[in-house]
């Protein structure tokens, strides 16, 4: 057991207040990295921006370039953020979550609704908060979002010499989680004599979907006003994506069976089926009333 004297600090000790100080450089740094942003020198020595300044001259890389950038640039709008920064009850990492939330949301940012949330949860958690804030405030441009991510979608299939095909490729969020959805029940270990490591199932699994026609089950958890796009509702959650915009909740509603939780307090209003749809003659007579999906906005035909 680490035994100290009384007095003498810990390694664990000693990391918090360094990162204390290390917080405080960067915060001055991001104050100075707005003041080069507004000035000349970065174009009079002839690079594209600030951002490509900072990141050759002070050797970091796009992220931390970036932090400096957003975080000095909304440095008016995070007074008490700052303070809270100041008291070591948050870190730089929050605040910069917190800049680029303002960045995002434009003048819809309220500080004093998100630095409790802040001061609760760790700079990942916290990412993840701001991200249900975002949707609350404007579930459109959040949706516009996911949108522009999906177009950055992309797969390489190269071939080796012995047949074997390398596989490089970006997904966004959604689609990200829908695959991962679809290849976690084939992943899992088949026995005690499933030596594999997760990489090589992940890969059998890949193959065995693209084999076979098999029915995938993904869980989105949603509020009924998120369901409804109504204005202040956040987004829907997955177990494997970053909040999910109504919109794509309400596309999947289409194809999906719907099981209402009832919380505290909740009243029961309804009680639905097992299974969602309807099959027989009662299905095609809907189909033949209906021709298209009666979701509100859907202009899917009928299947």
């Amino acid at each position: 057991m680490l035994q100290t004297s009384p007095g003498e600090l810990t390694a664990g000790d000693k990391l918090v207040q360094n990162q204390a100080r290390i917080g405080l450089i960067q915060l001055e740094q991001s104050r100075l990295a707005a003041e080069l942003a507004a000035g000349r020198q970065w174009d009079e020595e002839g690079f594209n921006g600030a951002y490509d300044w900072i990141r050759i001259n002070c050797h970091v890389p796009g992220n931390i370039a970036g932090d400096y950038l957003t975080v000095g640039k909304h440095l008016p709008e995070l007074e008490q953020s700052v303070q809270a920064m100041l008291a070591g009850e948050i870190g730089f990492a929050h605040l910069a979550v917190m800049a680029r939330t303002a960045e995002a949301v434009g003048k819809a940012f309220d500080e004093i609704r998100l630095l409790p949330l802040a001061k609760e949860h760790s700079a990942g958690k916290f990412y993840y908060k701001c991200l249900h804030y975002r949707h609350s405030v404007s579930s459109k441009k959040y949706a516009e979002e996911q949108a522009e991510q999906a177009e950055t979608n992309f797969l390489h299939m190269n071939r080796g010499e012995d047949g074997s095909f390398f596989l490089v490729g970006s997904l966004d969020p959604v689609g990200g989680a829908v695959v991962r959805s679809a290849l976690e029940p084939l992943a899992r270990l088949s026995g005690a004599g499933d030596h594999r490591l997760r990489p090589q199932r992940l890969a059998d699994a890949l193959v065995e979907l693209a084999g076979h026609k098999q029915k995938m089950q993904m869980q989105v958890t949603s509020s009924i006003e998120t369901l409804l796009d109504l204005t202040g509702a956040p987004g829907a959650e997955n177990e494997f994506s970053l909040p999910i915009a109504s919109k794509t909740v309400a596309r999947w509603a289409c194809d999906s069976s719907i099981t209402r939780v009832l919380m505290q307090d909740s009243v029961v209003i309804d009680v639905g089926r097992a299974e969602r749809t309807i099959r027989g003659p009662k299905r095609r007579a809907l189909n033949a009333r209906d021709q298209h999906c009666q979701w509100p906005g859907c202009e899917r035909p009928a299947s």
